[in-house]
């Protein structure tokens, strides 16, 4: 899955930057050509495979972006 990286803080103290990811429009439009049902089995089934909260987050934009009211009634349950 390829995605952006745009900084959106730097804290002097750590040394550290936060970033937030995002999926690309022209990475959305190849997903939009996926079988809908196909790709919400495919999320949900990476989605529950990780403990990794970061990652379950930017699983979470593909419902999001990509399928729309397909996700709908899994995004309730979560």
């Amino acid at each position: 899955m390829s995605a952006r990286r745009r900084c959106i803080g730097h804290s002097r103290r750590e040394n550290t930057h936060f970033t937030r990811w995002f999926l690309q429009y022209d990475v959305i439009n190849a997903l939009k050509k996926h079988d809908t049902q196909k790709m919400l089995m495919s999320v949900k089934s990476r989605f529950y495979g990780t403990a990794n909260h970061e990652i379950k987050s930017r699983m979470l934009e593909i419902p999001a972006d990509v399928l729309g009211t397909a996700a709908s009634d899994w995004i309730r349950e979560l």
